[in-house]
């Protein structure tokens, strides 16, 4: 990953249709200061790793940001042949919490989903962490 050096680098601002895909829980400050710092790198993949959805739309940019071949594209455009089952039941034992629920999984249309891993460095972990300081791993 880039990160800024000692001549200030500007990303172009995040635009109303970005900000309005985004969380709520995200702070569009933190998050122009990352693209700021990064020099607006693969800025798609950023912005669908913090938006409310992904869409088909998203992976075929990311995959052109990343120089996946025309083969992987046309693989990501394909739909799934086989429906999935639903899952089983999952019934809480009897150490579970009082407020654990019977639940199972039930497959609709997928949802496609950007995951980053978030930087090494530390001075990228900082900002990449006040992007939206809400969240938790593992939560």
């Amino acid at each position: 990953m880039m990160m800024a050096n000692n001549d200030e680098y500007h990303a172009e601002p995040l635009s109303e249709a970005e900000c309005a895909r985004l969380r709520p829980s995200v702070d569009v400050v933190a998050l122009q200061r990352w693209l700021d710092a990064t020099h607006d790198e693969v800025r798609v993949a950023v912005i669908a790793h913090f938006a409310n959805m992904v869409t088909a739309q998203d992976l075929r940019a990311i995959g052109e940001a990343v120089g996946a071949t025309a083969e992987e594209l046309a693989a990501w455009d394909a739909p799934d042949e086989e429906p999935s089952l639903p899952g089983e039941w999952h019934i809480p034992g009897p150490d579970a919490p009082s407020n654990a629920v019977t639940f199972r999984s039930i497959p609709g249309p997928s949802q496609p989903v950007v995951w980053m891993e978030p930087p090494e460095d530390p001075i990228l972990t900082v900002l990449w962490n006040a992007i939206e300081p809400s969240y938790k791993p593992g939560q």
